[in-house]
């Protein structure tokens, strides 16, 4: 047993050195590092304190974080307001045509901007007419329309849950409609060789697995494309 030890104890020192070092053998003034493992943490006990599971001695309730609202964020009932006050001016109804859909809302300037000057906070909503097939902004000031933005054709904002859910009432009232009731859905813009807006739709069901992919020409109000998986 001796001679086994002798044999081994050298290259588990040799493993500590340096490779400059390894051809010259270890001297006693040496020093090899040694790691240390830090004390178990002490537990309180669940029979003296009552609760279980146990805590660590000295364990404080971490206090709830305090947020603060972001002036230059848009809250729900904000965009909500905005957004009818918009749709019902006559300027964007005309703009917008008979089918739209809602594709977004934002602060136009910061509150570091709004506190040098006297005027509203201004917003910009961003809608896409599928009468006209393109997108178009709308400025407010306030409570009231500003301005109105076309953008040319063929630019193709990201999608909104908003429209999503209107792409999806159009699959339910077609063929395919029994069979996506009760499924989740995503949507993506996908390209198109018209021009049109397509919306790419991922039909699944509640343990991930997909069921249906159908294309929607939300210009042309129609499908184009249905997979079944």
């Amino acid at each position: 047993m001796k001679s086994w030890l002798a044999l081994t104890l050298p290259v588990a020192v040799l493993s500590t050195v340096s490779c400059q070092q390894l051809s010259k053998a270890p001297t006693a003034e040496q020093e090899i590092e040694v790691f240390e493992f830090p004390n178990p943490l002490e537990i309180e006990d669940p029979n003296e304190t009552g609760v279980f599971p146990p805590r660590p001695i000295g364990y404080q309730k971490a206090s709830k974080p305090v947020f603060e609202e972001d002036p230059d964020v848009l809250r729900d009932n904000e965009a909500n307001l905005l957004r009818q006050i918009a749709e019902e001016t006559e300027q964007v109804r005309e703009a917008l045509g008979g089918r739209y859909g809602f594709i977004t809302s934002g602060r136009t300037e910061t509150e570091k901007e709004r506190k040098t000057q006297v005027s509203e906070p201004m917003t910009t909503l961003t809608f896409y007419s599928y009468a006209f097939n393109k997108a178009i902004d709308v400025l407010m000031t306030g409570n009231t329309v500003t301005d109105i933005r076309e953008y040319p054709k063929g630019y193709q904002p990201p999608t909104s849950f908003d429209e999503i859910e209107l792409a999806k009432q159009m699959i339910l009232k077609s063929e395919y409609g029994g069979r996506v009731v009760g499924l989740e859905v995503r949507g993506i813009i996908t390209e198109s060789e018209d021009d049109h807006r397509h919306i790419y739709l991922t039909f699944r069901k509640p343990d991930r697995r997909k069921v249906l992919q159908i294309t929607v020409d939300m210009t042309a109000d129609k499908i184009v494309l249905a997979e079944e998986k």
